[in-house]
């Protein structure tokens, strides 16, 4: 079946898909966070489709969404929002998302096997996990969207009020540069925090062919050495 939101916004996990559904919403663009999921338990993909059309919802940010953009329809408009894999690594790595850890997020998380599972993520130490899975789940994405009619490919870490205007346009919302510099200073950006591991930088990642890999698609995104180790 067929899903019908007027746009969704795809990315890894701990990209800001949060963050740029208040964004959003703030400046009257209704958008849900993670209305589009899956049972963790069962690695089934389900939609709440009722719950958005309820809420008068135009679309939804959600990286639980990434593998199944196909089963939406051809014209909904389709976002892939990037963030620095260092900072997404950092993010994942604070709170064990895909391995074990102590406390508030004691073991894998219920979202753990589905991320593996769905971006073909082997085993091995969690930290190279989390490399793969930010390559594998960004190019997944990409390689769903290469004959999308309707899509757009931005950085979180770029996201200015000029641009936010270019997003709204895109979605028939007519906002001043004004009203987007509002929004964005109005909006934390850390909204929906999670712990971080602290050590984790880019001198620290493991050497090898993940990292060789990582720096190359990195910068194909757009973003440079510089900015891998500054961040």
């Amino acid at each position: 079946m067929k899903i019908k939101p007027n746009f969704i916004i795809a990315g890894c996990a701990r990209s800001g898909t949060k963050y740029i559904s208040v964004v959003l919403s703030k400046l009257g663009i209704p958008c849900s966070h993670e209305a589009y999921t899956t049972d963790g338990k069962k690695g089934k993909w389900q939609h709440k489709a009722k719950v958005m059309q309820k809420l008068c919802y135009w679309g939804d940010a959600s990286w639980m969404i990434a593998p199944n953009i196909h089963k939406f329809l051809s014209n909904t408009i389709v976002f892939h929002q990037l963030r620095n894999p260092v900072h997404v690594i950092r993010s994942m790595m604070g709170y064990h998302m895909l391995g074990t850890g102590r406390g508030k997020y004691n073991g894998r998380t219920k979202y753990a096997n589905y991320a593996l599972t769905a971006g073909s993520i082997g085993n091995g130490k969690e930290i190279r996990q989390c490399m793969d899975y930010w390559l594998h789940w960004n190019d997944m994405i990409r390689q769903q969207l290469d004959d999308w009619p309707l899509t757009f490919q931005y950085k979180v870490e770029d996201l200015t009020s000029n641009r936010l205007r270019y997003i709204a346009s895109l979605l028939g919302k007519t906002a001043t540069f004004n009203e987007c510099d509002e929004v964005l200073k109005a909006v934390s950006k850390s909204t929906h925090h999670r712990r971080r591991a602290k050590k984790v930088c880019w001198s620290s990642l493991p050497e090898g062919m993940s990292k060789d890999l990582l720096k190359k698609e990195a910068n194909w995104y757009g973003y440079g050495l510089e900015e891998l180790m500054s961040a």
